[in-house]
């Protein structure tokens, strides 16, 4: 009778240890979130990629995101004007709320593509809890009424660090036409 019932224990023992490396992986931070996502989730007006090893979070909205060593945050989301100045302004009101001071004497404009429209970009020199922080607000026209807004912040040395990334993230952003 012993024999009968072993199988089953080791079946059921074999199925936990494949449950757990399942569920293990799942757990993995970015491994199973980094890819392609709308902006706004329900309407998208534009796709990013992250890649693997940045901790992306979708919200309705858009998307944060982290660099690997999370020196470096972006949030890519989309606001609805038809002046792209005021979604660079509800950025920078957005990260004061949460603390930042932002130089507004040290901002420093400049244009680049993206997402085949010319973009406005401004850099700032901040301060987030007493550290200097670089702050850069890329904000474009992407439908009738409607901005595409990122923001990136970090440490000087984390910019610098993560470039590439940041640079491919942006790269990545495409408009949907819907």
């Amino acid at each position: 009778m012993r024999a009968e019932i072993l199988p089953w224990g080791l079946a059921l023992n074999i199925f936990r240890g494949y449950l757990v490396a399942v569920l293990s992986f799942l757990a993995l931070p970015g491994a199973a979130w980094a890819g392609t996502f709308d902006v706004p989730y329900e309407k998208p007006a534009v796709t990013v990629v992250v890649p693997n090893a940045w901790h992306p979070n979708q919200s309705p909205e858009g998307v944060d995101v982290a660099s690997p060593d999370r020196s470096v945050f972006m949030t890519i989301y989309t606001f609805e004007t038809s002046d792209c100045r005021e979604a660079r302004d509800d950025a920078l009101k957005f990260l004061t709320r949460n603390g930042m001071t932002i130089d507004q004497a040290s901002a420093q404009e400049s244009v680049q593509p993206i997402a085949g429209v010319e973009a406005a970009r401004t850099r700032y020199a901040a301060k987030e809890d007493a550290r200097d922080r670089q702050l850069l607000v890329i904000v474009a026209p992407v439908r009738a009424n409607e901005c595409l807004q990122i923001a990136q912040w970090g440490a000087a040395n984390g910019f610098q660090k993560n470039e590439a990334g940041l640079a491919k993230i942006v790269a990545s952003i495409k408009r949907t036409g819907k």
